[in-house]
C-alpha cells in the first residue's frame, strides 16, 4: 500500500458550493452523495438553556441548534440539541442565535492507507457550514459543521477567529436521541459490551461496578430501521468523548469533563507524573472541536464497512516517507539474555512473525516495570539492545520493547532518542491516562515524536481510536477494550465478576469496537499453566481474520517459552502455517455475516489470495458462505482450519484442502465458541 495522500480530482474541482441543501420550514436538509442519509439542522428556537450534570458539577448550555438524521427513510436519531457551554457564559443574555452565512461543498476524491482493510478508500461528502451568531451585547460566533457520507453524517463546532484568545470550554451539548425500543451495545474501559436500554445507561465495569457513562463507540439497534453507531474524529487539542443517557427520554449525551483516569491498582506511580483534573477545556480560536459522528449501515454487516468514516474525517498522512512503517503478527520474548534474545529472533524469522515484543517482567532495564526509579535509557547486564538489533536486522525481524505510560512521560524525549540510537523499532506503552484535554494531547504528541524517529508506537490499555492513525499510520496498535490480556488476569473458575474474554464478546469486538479502528486482541494462543483457551484454537485463527489489526500479539503467554524450546513446532501445532502465512494489511474486505454475541464472518484479500474466518458465540452455526467473491476464471487452494478434540496436535486443530472457484460454497457446521479459518491461495 502506497502514502495515505489524496488520488481524487484536482483542488479546484473539490472546493466548489453545489445544490446539496434544501431550506425550508423544517431548517436546513443535507443529504449524501448516494441521497440515502441525510441530516436536518434546525436553528429556530435555539437560544435555551440546559442544565447538564457532567463529571464536574452542573453547567448551563446554551442550545444553538437540533439536528436529526435518517438512512433509508427511516429516522436513526431523532431531534437532538447542539451546544457549547463556555465559562463567561449568561444564559440571560442570550436570545437565540441569527444564521449569518450558509455555505455548502461536495468532496469526491480517493486515498491509499499505508494499512487498512481496503487498498482504497473513498473520501465522498456534502458539507454545509452555518455561521451562527448569538443574539446578545457580546455577539458570539460559532460555526456549525456538517457532513453527510454515504457512510454516515458528522458534526463539528468551530470557533472562529475572530473570538477571544483563549476561550474556557466548560460542556458541550451535543445529544443523540433515539426510539424507546431501540437497544444500545456499549462498555466502559475494558468491560465486556452490553446490552443497554436507552433510559437507563448503565453499564458494569470490569470490576463489577455501575458506572453511568460510556465509551466511543456506542451502537444503536432500532427495530425496522437501518443501524448506527456514536463514535468521535479528530480529537486534537480537546478530551476524549465520553456518553452518559440524556435527561428526559431515550438516547446519549456527550460528556467532556471526565476526570482523569488512572487504574486504582495501578496508581503507585511517582507524585511528579501524577495528573490532575481540569474543570474545563482551554482553547485558542480558531479552533474546531473534534467530529461527532453517527455511523449508518443498512444492516449490522453494514454498518462495520462504514468504518472508514472515522478515518476520513481525520487528516491525510503527515509522514512523508512512510516506507518503514511494517505491520504484521508479533511473538512475545520471555527472555533477559542478548543470546535468549537470539533464539527468539530465529524462532519469530522461523515462523514468520514481523515483531518481537518485550512485554512484562522481562524488561530490558535493570529493574522491576513497575520501579518509579528505574532508568530506561540503560539496559540490563548480559542484555546487548545494539547487537540484539542488529540481528533481528538480518533475520527481517522487528523489535518493540514495553514501557509504562510513566517512564515516557517523566522522560519522553530521552527515552524516544535513545530508543533511536538503539535502532528499536516499536514503542509499547502501557496503563497510559486518558480522559481531560492534556492526555488526548500527550498520546499524539508522543505519536508525533515517535514519527519524527522512525518508531512505531502501540497504546494499551483505556486509550481508544479516533482515527489519528490516518494522520500518523506509525500508530500500528491500540487496544482500548478487553482484549485475551484478561486471561492472564483471571482464573478459570470465572470467581470474578467477568472473567476470561468469551466467544460471544470477541464477535462483539469485531462489530463494536472495531468500528473505530484497529483493535490489539494479543492472542492467547498457547497460553501456560491454568490459563486455559475459553474457546477452541480454531476460533483464534479465525477470530484473526475477523478482527482488524495492523499489528497484535499471537503468542502472547508462553511464559515458560514453549514454543522457542520445542523441536519441530509446526508439527505440535497446526495453526501454526496459518499464522506463518497471515497478513494483517489487506487490500480489499467483505463482512459476510454479522450478529451481535452470536455470528462474524469476514473474508479479506491481500494481493491475489484470500482469507476467510467464521466465529461464533452462544450459538452454533450452519456455515455455508458462497465464494462469488473470488477472481472469475480462477481457481484456489483452499485449506481449512476447524477444531476437532481428536486431533493430537496442541491446538486440536484439523485441516483439510481442496480445490475451489467462485462457483463453489463452504460449508461446514461450527459449534459455539468455535470457528473455521480458511486459506485461499491464487493457483490458477
Amino acid at each position: 500500500m502506497g502514502n495515505n495522500q489524496s488520488s481524487g480530482p484536482p483542488t479546484d474541482a473539490k472546493n466548489r458550493s453545489v445544490d446539496i441543501v434544501h431550506e425550508g420550514a423544517s431548517g436546513y436538509t443535507l443529504t449524501s452523495p448516494n441521497e440515502d442519509r441525510a441530516v436536518t439542522v434546525v436553528t429556530e428556537g435555539a437560544g435555551e438553556s440546559v442544565e447538564m450534570t457532567t463529571a464536574s458539577g452542573t453547567v448551563d448550555a446554551p442550545v444553538v441548534a437540533r439536528y436529526e438524521v435518517t438512512a433509508d427513510g427511516e429516522t436513526v436519531i431523532g431531534p437532538s440539541r447542539l451546544g457549547l457551554a463556555f465559562a463567561d457564559d449568561d444564559p440571560e443574555a442570550v436570545s437565540g442565535y441569527e444564521v449569518l452565512d450558509v455555505d455548502s461543498t461536495s468532496i469526491a476524491e480517493e486515498w491509499e492507507p499505508v494499512w487498512g482493510e481496503w487498498e482504497t478508500v473513498t473520501d465522498a461528502y456534502n458539507e454545509l457550514t452555518l455561521a451562527l451568531r448569538e443574539r446578545s451585547d457580546r455577539g458570539r460566533r460559532i460555526d456549525l459543521v456538517i457532513r453527510a457520507y454515504d457512510e454516515g453524517i458528522a458534526v463539528r463546532y468551530r470557533l472562529p477567529g475572530d473570538s477571544p484568545s483563549t476561550v474556557n470550554v466548560m460542556a458541550e451539548l451535543t445529544e443523540f436521541t433515539v426510539r424507546e425500543d431501540a437497544k444500545l451495545y456499549g462498555s466502559w474501559h475494558e468491560s465486556e459490551y452490553q446490552r443497554l436500554d436507552p433510559t437507563n445507561v448503565r453499564v458494569a465495569d470490569p470490576h463489577g461496578d455501575r458506572v453511568d457513562r460510556l465509551e466511543s463507540p456506542v451502537v444503536v439497534e432500532t427495530p425496522d430501521a437501518p443501524w448506527a453507531a456514536v463514535a468521535e474524529a479528530n480529537v486534537d487539542g480537546y478530551p476524549r468523548l465520553t456518553l452518559v443517557g440524556r435527561d428526559g427520554g431515550p438516547g446519549l449525551v456527550s460528556d467532556v469533563t471526565e476526570p482523569v483516569h488512572v487504574r486504582e491498582d495501578r496508581d503507585d506511580r511517582p507524585a511528579d507524573v501524577k495528573a490532575d483534573d481540569s474543570e474545563h477545556t482551554r482553547v485558542e480560536p480558531p479552533f474546531s472541536t473534534p467530529w461527532r459522528a453517527v455511523l449508518l449501515g443498512s444492516s449490522l454487516a453494514d454498518l462495520r464497512t462504514s468504518s472508514v468514516l472515522v478515518q476520513n474525517l481525520n487528516e491525510p498522512c503527515r509522514i512523508d516517507d512512510t516506507s518503514w512503517i511494517t505491520p504484521g503478527l508479533g511473538l512475545v520474548a520471555r527472555t533477559t539474555t542478548t543470546e535468549g534474545a537470539r533464539r527468539y529472533v530465529d524462532r519469530a524469522a522461523e515462523l514468520g512473525f514481523t515483531w518481537l515484543v518485550w512485554d512484562g517482567p522481562e524488561a530490558y532495564y535493570d529493574a522491576d516495570q513497575w520501579d518509579p526509579e528505574a532508568d530506561a535509557t540503560t539496559t540490563r547486564e548480559g542484555f546487548d539492545v545494539p547487537t540484539i538489533i542488529d540481528y533481528a536486522d538480518h533475520r527481517g525481524v522487528k523489535i518493540m520493547f514495553y514501557l509504562q505510560h510513566f517512564y515516557i512521560q517523566r522522560n519522553r524525549d530521552a527515552i524516544l532518542d535513545r530508543f533511536a540510537e538503539w535502532g528499536v523499532h516499536g514503542i509499547k506503552i502501557g496503563f497510559v491516562n486518558v480522559g481531560p484535554q492534556e492526555w488526548t494531547d500527550w498520546h499524539r504528541e508522543t505519536v508525533r515524536m515517535a514519527a519524527e524517529r522512525g518508531i512505531h508506537v502501540d497504546i494499551h490499555d483505556q486509550h481508544r481510536p479516533d482515527g489519528f492513525a490516518r494522520t500518523y499510520p506509525n500508530l500500528i496498535a491500540i487496544e482500548g477494550g478487553r482484549g485475551n490480556e484478561w486471561a492472564d488476569s483471571y482464573p478459570p473458575n470465572g470467581e470474578t465478576p467477568w472473567g476470561r474474554p468469551m466467544a460471544a464478546h470477541n464477535v462483539d469486538l469485531v462489530l463494536t469496537r472495531n468500528l473505530i479502528g484497529p483493535f490489539d486482541y494479543t492472542y492467547n494462543y498457547m497460553p501456560d499453566g491454568d490459563l486455559a483457551l475459553t474457546t477452541t484454537h480454531a476460533h483464534k485463527l479465525a477470530q484473526s481474520v475477523v478482527t482488524f489489526h495492523p499489528y497484535t500479539d499471537a503468542f502472547r503467554r508462553d511464559r515458560s517459552g514453549r514454543l522457542v524450546e520445542m523441536d519441530d513446532p509446526a508439527e505440535k501445532l497446526a495453526g501454526l502455517s496459518f499464522w506463518h502465512d497471515l497478513p494483517t494489511t489487506w487490500d480489499d474486505t467483505h463482512v459476510l455475516e454479522a450478529r451481535i454475541s452470536e455470528l462474524a464472518s469476514v473474508a479479506r484479500r491481500s494481493g491475489d489470495d484470500w482469507y476467510v474466518g467464521v466465529i461464533t458465540g452462544e450459538n452454533p452455526h450452519h456455515l455455508d458462505i458462497s465464494l462469488d467473491f473470488l477472481d472469475p476464471g480462477r481457481e484456489y487452494e483452499a485449506t481449512i482450519y476447524e477444531h476437532n478434540e481428536d486431533a493430537e496436535t496442541i491446538d486440536r486443530v484439523r485441516t483439510r484442502a481442496r480445490t475451489v472457484t467462485r462457483d463453489d460454497a463452504l460449508t461446514a457446521d461450527v459449534a459455539a465458541e468455535s470457528g473455521v479459518a480458511v486459506r485461499l491461495f491464487q493457483v490458477s
